[in-house]
């Protein structure tokens, strides 16, 4: 049985389509090119029928609570009906957070959503730092969040940020082996010491406003977070 002999070709040449090759590489007529234009339009079209056709998707509410509280999906609890109180305290839109970026909230802070979200990027931030040293963070203890008061409950002073849901305080932290760390006790003291200071500096990114024990004496147990603009940079004491 005789085998088929490849075509030869010169040295250099390119070799010879042949007659299959061909036929796929042709080029279509006038008539076929212009019914190959015409596809996509007709399938744009029959998209957009079928869309048009299908049930309305769901409300911005839904959409919102499917994300998550205040429309982030790191937050955790739920809205809360107006807090109304005398003089310019009181939160329009305010919300109960009691978990933020997979952190327990030991007492659920009542804030609003500009807090609430900042709140939630300190909690990843401070994660981040506590996983650098070697451990995780389980829960947080809050010591304070919305409440109608002045500057440091001083008669005359003005309005405190926890007036409008614009603030956190934080006491102490409870790391996922069980150990707590507790802003009072451990500031300035070994590893638990440099945990709490990489939390201090994680409020500076997140927040407008952050204190901790170097600030002054009310301070000395807890971080104060708020929201608060500031003309210049944030303020970090």
């Amino acid at each position: 049985m005789s085998r088929a002999r490849s075509p030869r070709h010169a040295p250099g040449d390119a070799p010879r389509d042949t007659p299959a090759q061909r036929t796929f590489a042709a080029r279509p007529g006038r008539r076929e090119a212009r019914r190959r234009a015409g596809r996509p339009r007709a399938a744009a079209l029959a998209l957009a029928g079928l869309l048009a056709a299908l049930p309305a998707g769901p409300t911005a509410k839904a959409a919102g609570a499917a994300a998550g509280l205040c429309g982030d999906a790191r937050l955790r609890g739920r809205a809360l009906d107006p807090i109304e109180a005398p003089g310019r305290c009181g939160v329009p839109e305010p919300v109960r957070v009691e978990r933020a970026d997979g952190v327990a909230l030991l007492e659920p802070i009542v804030v609003n959503c500009r807090t609430a979200r900042a709140f939630a990027d300190w909690i990843a931030r401070t994660r981040a730092h506590a996983r650098r040293l070697g451990f995780d963070l389980a829960a947080v203890r809050p010591s304070g969040s919305y409440q109608c008061r002045p500057l440091y409950g001083r008669p005359g002073a003005r309005l405190s940020e926890h007036a409008a849901g614009n603030a956190v305080d934080v006491a102490a932290f409870v790391l996922s082996d069980g150990r707590v760390i507790l802003v009072r006790r451990h500031w300035g003291r070994g590893v638990a010491g440099r945990f709490l200071r990489g939390a201090w500096r994680a409020g500076c990114a997140s927040f407008g406003t952050t204190l901790g024990p170097e600030h002054d004496a009310p301070h000395a147990d807890h971080f104060h977070l708020d929201v608060r603009a500031h003309e210049g940079p944030p303020v970090c004491r």
